[in-house]
C-alpha cells in the first residue's frame, strides 16, 4: 500500500503480494485487517533517520507483527518490532514473526502505543515549552538583579 518507488517486478507475480497503491486514510483500518504482517522497508537516509513515523504506531495499534528498518525513533519500540536492514533480514523476520505470533505479543504491541494519543502529545509539547519559558524567566530574573561591586549602581 502506498507509492512504490523501486523495482517490484518479481513481487508482482506472487499470489500473496498485492500492490494496492495509495489509499484514502479513512480506509486504512480495513486494509490492516487484511494483512498478516506490517513492514516498513524504507531507505536509511538522513530524513528517515530523523523521522518519527506515525505509520509505526498505527501498525503497532493493529497488533500485527511489524518488521522495519532501525532508526532512533523506532528503537524506542525495539521490544515490539523486528528490526531488519537487508532484504534477507526482512524475509527471515517475516517468516519468524508469522510462525511465532501470539495473542500475548499482539496485546503487547497494542499496549506499547496505547498512550500515543494526540492529546498526550500536545501535553508533552506544552510541558517542554513551559519548562523552556520557566528557564528563560529564571535567566532573565538573574540578569536583572543588581550586580555587587558595580560602580554605576545600575542593574544589568
Amino acid at each position: 500500500m502506498g507509492l512504490v518507488t523501486t523495482d517490484v517486478t518479481e513481487l508482482k507475480g506472487l499470489s500473496n503480494v498485492l500492490f494496492a497503491g495509495p489509499q484514502p486514510y479513512e480506509t486504512l483500518a480495513g486494509w490492516a485487517k487484511a494483512f498478516d504482517v506490517a513492514i516498513i522497508p524504507t531507505l536509511r537516509n538522513r530524513q528517515r533517520m530523523n523521522a518519527n513515523p506515525l505509520k509505526l504506531r498505527e501498525y503497532l495499534a493493529t497488533g500485527k507483527p511489524v518488521i522495519t528498518v532501525s532508526t532512533p525513533a523506532i528503537e524506542a519500540f525495539a521490544n515490539e518490532v523486528s528490526l531488519a536492514n537487508t532484504a534477507e533480514d526482512f524475509l527471515t523476520a517475516i517468516e519468524r514473526e508469522l510462525e511465532s505470533d501470539s495473542p500475548q505479543k499482539q496485546a503487547n504491541r497494542r499496549a506499547s502505543v496505547s498512550g500515543s494519543t494526540w492529546e498526550n502529545r500536545v501535553n508533552e509539547i506544552n510541558a517542554v515549552v513551559l519548562r523552556a519559558l520557566e528557564a528563560e524567566g529564571e535567566r532573565q530574573h538573574s540578569f536583572s538583579k543588581r550586580q555587587p561591586g558595580s560602580r554605576s549602581g545600575r542593574t544589568v
